[in-house]
Protein backbone atom coordinates (compact mmCIF):
# COMPACT_ATOMS: atom_id res chain seq x y z
CA UNK A 1 0.00 0.00 0.00
CA UNK A 2 1.08 3.59 -0.81
CA UNK A 3 0.54 7.09 0.60
CA UNK A 4 1.10 10.00 -1.85
CA UNK A 5 2.59 13.29 -1.22
CA UNK A 6 0.63 16.58 -2.28
CA UNK A 7 2.15 17.20 -5.62
CA UNK A 8 4.17 20.39 -5.90
CA UNK A 9 2.77 23.65 -7.88
CA UNK A 10 2.48 23.29 -11.15
CA UNK A 11 3.02 19.86 -11.56
CA UNK A 12 0.95 17.29 -13.18
CA UNK A 13 0.25 14.70 -10.60
CA UNK A 14 -0.23 11.34 -11.96
CA UNK A 15 -2.85 8.77 -10.33
CA UNK A 16 -1.95 7.55 -6.99
CA UNK A 17 -1.36 3.96 -6.22
CA UNK A 18 -3.33 2.36 -3.16
CA UNK A 19 -3.71 -1.44 -2.17
CA UNK A 20 -5.09 -3.51 -0.31
CA UNK A 21 -5.66 -7.21 0.54
CA UNK A 22 -8.82 -7.51 2.86
CA UNK A 23 -7.93 -10.77 3.52
CA UNK A 24 -4.14 -10.18 5.32
CA UNK A 25 -4.61 -6.75 6.31
CA UNK A 26 -7.36 -6.28 9.31
CA UNK A 27 -7.36 -2.25 9.15
CA UNK A 28 -6.46 -0.75 5.45
CA UNK A 29 -3.81 2.17 5.65
CA UNK A 30 -3.91 5.56 5.96
CA UNK A 31 -3.95 7.16 2.06
CA UNK A 32 -4.26 10.82 0.59
CA UNK A 33 -7.34 12.01 -0.61
CA UNK A 34 -7.01 14.09 -4.16
CA UNK A 35 -5.78 16.91 -1.97
CA UNK A 36 -3.20 15.30 -0.58
CA UNK A 37 -4.80 15.06 3.09
CA UNK A 38 -4.28 11.28 4.52
CA UNK A 39 -7.71 9.74 5.39
CA UNK A 40 -7.71 6.42 7.40
CA UNK A 41 -9.32 3.70 5.54
CA UNK A 42 -10.71 0.95 7.49
CA UNK A 43 -12.68 -2.58 6.27
CA UNK A 44 -15.75 -1.28 8.89
CA UNK A 45 -15.45 2.36 7.38
CA UNK A 46 -18.22 1.72 4.56
CA UNK A 47 -20.39 -0.40 6.70
CA UNK A 48 -20.62 2.19 9.31
CA UNK A 49 -21.46 5.14 7.11
CA UNK A 50 -23.57 4.16 4.13
CA UNK A 51 -21.86 5.32 1.07
CA UNK A 52 -23.21 8.57 -0.46
CA UNK A 53 -25.46 8.14 -3.41
CA UNK A 54 -23.03 10.10 -5.77
CA UNK A 55 -21.03 8.80 -8.73
CA UNK A 56 -16.96 8.38 -7.67
CA UNK A 57 -15.16 11.06 -8.98
CA UNK A 58 -18.24 13.14 -11.14
CA UNK A 59 -16.54 16.51 -10.09
CA UNK A 60 -13.19 15.52 -11.87
CA UNK A 61 -11.58 15.54 -14.92
CA UNK A 62 -9.43 13.18 -14.74
CA UNK A 63 -8.43 9.77 -12.74
CA UNK A 64 -7.19 10.25 -9.34
CA UNK A 65 -5.92 7.35 -7.67
CA UNK A 66 -5.20 3.60 -8.40
CA UNK A 67 -6.96 1.15 -6.18
CA UNK A 68 -5.26 -2.34 -6.22
CA UNK A 69 -7.62 -5.22 -4.77
CA UNK A 70 -6.06 -8.96 -4.75
CA UNK A 71 -7.29 -12.30 -5.31
CA UNK A 72 -8.62 -12.42 -1.60
CA UNK A 73 -10.34 -9.04 -1.51
CA UNK A 74 -12.64 -10.72 -4.31
CA UNK A 75 -12.59 -14.43 -3.38
CA UNK A 76 -16.22 -14.44 -3.42
CA UNK A 77 -19.45 -11.76 -4.23
CA UNK A 78 -19.53 -11.26 -0.19
CA UNK A 79 -15.94 -10.05 -0.42
CA UNK A 80 -16.51 -8.32 -3.72
CA UNK A 81 -19.79 -6.18 -1.68
CA UNK A 82 -17.04 -5.32 0.62
CA UNK A 83 -14.37 -3.61 -1.93
CA UNK A 84 -17.66 -1.83 -3.31
CA UNK A 85 -18.59 -0.58 -0.05
CA UNK A 86 -14.88 1.03 0.25
CA UNK A 87 -14.88 2.33 -3.55
CA UNK A 88 -18.06 3.89 -3.34
CA UNK A 89 -17.13 4.95 0.45
CA UNK A 90 -15.12 8.48 -1.64
CA UNK A 91 -17.14 10.00 -3.70
CA UNK A 92 -14.30 12.88 -4.12
CA UNK A 93 -12.01 10.84 -6.03
CA UNK A 94 -11.79 9.40 -9.43
CA UNK A 95 -10.52 6.04 -8.97
CA UNK A 96 -8.86 3.26 -11.83
CA UNK A 97 -10.14 0.02 -10.36
CA UNK A 98 -7.39 -3.11 -10.57
CA UNK A 99 -8.47 -6.50 -9.45
CA UNK A 100 -7.23 -9.79 -9.43
CA UNK A 101 -8.70 -12.86 -10.15
CA UNK A 102 -11.16 -14.31 -7.51
CA UNK A 103 -9.79 -16.38 -5.08
CA UNK A 104 -7.70 -19.15 -5.74
CA UNK A 105 -8.64 -18.82 -10.02
CA UNK A 106 -5.07 -18.82 -10.84
CA UNK A 107 -4.23 -21.67 -8.87
CA UNK A 108 -7.09 -23.54 -10.55
CA UNK A 109 -6.18 -22.47 -13.74
CA UNK A 110 -2.88 -23.94 -13.63
CA UNK A 111 -3.67 -27.13 -12.32
CA UNK A 112 -6.45 -27.47 -15.14
CA UNK A 113 -3.72 -27.17 -17.82
CA UNK A 114 -1.47 -29.66 -16.32
CA UNK A 115 -4.30 -32.37 -15.92
CA UNK A 116 -5.01 -31.55 -18.98
CA UNK A 117 -1.42 -31.99 -20.43
CA UNK A 118 -1.97 -35.67 -18.75
CA UNK A 119 -5.29 -36.51 -20.30
CA UNK A 120 -7.48 -37.06 -23.64
CA UNK A 121 -9.49 -33.73 -24.50
CA UNK A 122 -12.61 -35.88 -23.84
CA UNK A 123 -12.24 -36.07 -20.02
CA UNK A 124 -11.24 -32.12 -19.85
CA UNK A 125 -15.01 -30.90 -18.84
CA UNK A 126 -14.82 -33.13 -16.30
CA UNK A 127 -11.42 -32.16 -14.42
CA UNK A 128 -12.13 -31.08 -11.02
CA UNK A 129 -10.55 -27.41 -11.74
CA UNK A 130 -12.43 -26.43 -14.01
CA UNK A 131 -15.79 -27.48 -12.54
CA UNK A 132 -14.23 -25.10 -9.57
CA UNK A 133 -13.96 -22.60 -11.95
CA UNK A 134 -17.38 -22.87 -13.40
CA UNK A 135 -19.40 -23.08 -9.90
CA UNK A 136 -17.32 -19.85 -8.55
CA UNK A 137 -17.76 -17.77 -11.06
CA UNK A 138 -21.74 -18.42 -11.52
CA UNK A 139 -22.12 -18.54 -7.45
CA UNK A 140 -20.78 -15.05 -7.72
CA UNK A 141 -22.87 -14.12 -10.21
CA UNK A 142 -26.05 -15.21 -9.09
CA UNK A 143 -25.22 -13.24 -5.78
CA UNK A 144 -24.59 -10.82 -7.18
CA UNK A 145 -27.49 -10.73 -9.37
CA UNK A 146 -25.27 -9.80 -12.48
CA UNK A 147 -26.59 -8.60 -15.70
CA UNK A 148 -27.85 -11.21 -18.70
CA UNK A 149 -25.10 -9.67 -21.11
CA UNK A 150 -22.22 -10.07 -17.92
CA UNK A 151 -23.49 -13.48 -17.45
CA UNK A 152 -23.05 -14.43 -21.24
CA UNK A 153 -19.35 -12.66 -21.54
CA UNK A 154 -18.29 -14.59 -18.58
CA UNK A 155 -19.80 -18.23 -19.55
CA UNK A 156 -18.45 -17.18 -23.29
CA UNK A 157 -14.83 -17.01 -21.05
CA UNK A 158 -15.75 -20.31 -19.47
CA UNK A 159 -16.24 -22.17 -22.56
CA UNK A 160 -13.00 -20.72 -23.97
CA UNK A 161 -10.81 -21.69 -21.19
CA UNK A 162 -12.16 -25.04 -21.57
CA UNK A 163 -11.38 -25.23 -25.14
CA UNK A 164 -8.13 -24.43 -24.55
CA UNK A 165 -7.67 -26.86 -22.53
CA UNK A 166 -8.87 -29.52 -24.71
CA UNK A 167 -5.94 -27.83 -26.89
CA UNK A 168 -3.42 -28.78 -24.52
CA UNK A 169 -4.72 -32.42 -24.16
CA UNK A 170 -4.42 -32.74 -27.49
CA UNK A 171 -0.68 -31.45 -27.92
CA UNK A 172 -0.10 -33.05 -24.24
CA UNK A 173 1.93 -30.78 -23.22
CA UNK A 174 1.36 -27.28 -21.82
CA UNK A 175 3.69 -24.79 -23.44
CA UNK A 176 4.54 -20.77 -21.44
CA UNK A 177 2.01 -19.20 -23.99
CA UNK A 178 -1.04 -21.39 -23.20
CA UNK A 179 -0.27 -21.48 -19.64
CA UNK A 180 0.32 -17.89 -19.74
CA UNK A 181 -3.03 -17.38 -21.77
CA UNK A 182 -5.19 -19.67 -19.29
CA UNK A 183 -4.14 -17.82 -16.37
CA UNK A 184 -5.72 -14.39 -18.09
CA UNK A 185 -8.94 -15.95 -17.43
CA UNK A 186 -8.92 -14.76 -13.96
CA UNK A 187 -8.59 -11.86 -13.96
CA UNK A 188 -11.14 -11.10 -17.42
CA UNK A 189 -13.77 -12.83 -15.75
CA UNK A 190 -13.31 -11.01 -12.20
CA UNK A 191 -13.41 -7.61 -13.61
CA UNK A 192 -16.18 -8.05 -16.13
CA UNK A 193 -18.44 -9.35 -12.76
CA UNK A 194 -17.33 -6.71 -10.47
CA UNK A 195 -17.65 -3.92 -13.06
CA UNK A 196 -21.71 -5.24 -13.75
CA UNK A 197 -21.60 -5.45 -10.08
CA UNK A 198 -20.32 -1.48 -9.13
CA UNK A 199 -22.03 -0.65 -12.07
CA UNK A 200 -25.69 -1.55 -10.42
CA UNK A 201 -24.36 0.03 -7.43
CA UNK A 202 -23.70 3.61 -9.01
CA UNK A 203 -26.33 6.13 -9.83
CA UNK A 204 -24.32 6.96 -12.61
CA UNK A 205 -23.81 4.14 -15.58
CA UNK A 206 -21.49 6.19 -18.07
CA UNK A 207 -17.61 5.23 -18.86
CA UNK A 208 -16.34 5.94 -15.42
CA UNK A 209 -17.63 2.86 -14.03
CA UNK A 210 -15.59 0.94 -16.52
CA UNK A 211 -11.98 2.05 -15.25
CA UNK A 212 -11.19 -1.13 -14.44
CA UNK A 213 -7.51 -3.10 -15.20
CA UNK A 214 -5.98 -6.23 -15.02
Amino acid sequence: STTAARPSPGASAAPRRWSADAATTPSLPLRANSRGDRIAVHAGAAAATPPTKRQPGESLNAYSVVMKFGGSSVADAARMREVADIILAFPDELPVIVLSAMGKSTNNLIEAGELAAECGADAVASLAPIARLRDLHREAMDDLRVDDATRDEVDALLDEMQRLCMHVADEKKLTPRNKDALVSFGERMSTRIFSAYLRARSPYTGPHTNALAW
